[in-house]
């Protein structure tokens, strides 16, 4: 078995020698960043903008420059992607446009849907969840060829979205009173 994951390893362009330091490093580093932002959500800015998520209309009205805030945010949140963006470099050595495939994008909207609109803790565990599910049926054995098995595995993924959409529609870590609130503006 370690021979396998070796080679895998090897194949996506990691050394196998250099995998723990690298999970530390990337450990370190999404702890690091989830606590900053969380920080951030308490702070004074972060209420601003949770009140522009909430009714912009209300946030201007008590004085809050909305353009600026957003503004500031999509820099902050671009940072952090740049932040990924290098870690991810790190990780696989070589970056080309075949390692990003549009299934990708549908993963990240599964991770938030999972998480929980608004919870950045959430997003942290989705994306545990998602990556738990999807390599916990990675080697189903069963009599059916490859493509079956892999359109089987996103079936599960989809099966799991849907219940939890079903009996917690507001992700695992959503609150319950914001998803009213949308509901009723």
């Amino acid at each position: 078995m370690s021979a396998r994951i070796d080679g895998w390893l090897e194949h996506v362009g990691i050394a196998p020698h250099f995998l723990l330091p690298l999970l530390v490093v990337n450990l370190v580093v999404l702890l690091v960043l989830a606590a900053f932002t969380a920080l951030l959500v308490q702070s004074p800015w972060g209420r601003v903008l949770n009140a522009i998520r909430e009714d912009e209309d209300a946030a201007r009205a008590l004085g809050k420059n909305t353009f600026v805030y957003k503004l500031q945010s999509l820099s902050l949140a671009s940072g952090l992607a740049a932040v990924a963006g290098y870690m991810l470099a790190i990780n696989i050595s070589i970056l080309s446009p075949a390692n990003f495939d549009p299934i990708l994008t549908a993963y990240g909207y599964v991770i938030v849907i999972l998480g929980g609109l608004g919870s950045y803790l959430g997003v942290v565990v989705g994306s545990f969840v998602l990556i738990f599910i999807l390599e916990a049926t990675r080697y189903l054995e069963l009599p059916l060829s490859d493509a079956r098995v892999a359109a089987l595995r996103f079936m599960i993924v989809g099966a799991v979205l849907m219940a939890l959409v079903i009996f917690r529609p507001q992700g695992l870590f959503g609150k319950r009173e914001e998803l009213s609130l949308r509901a009723r503006g």
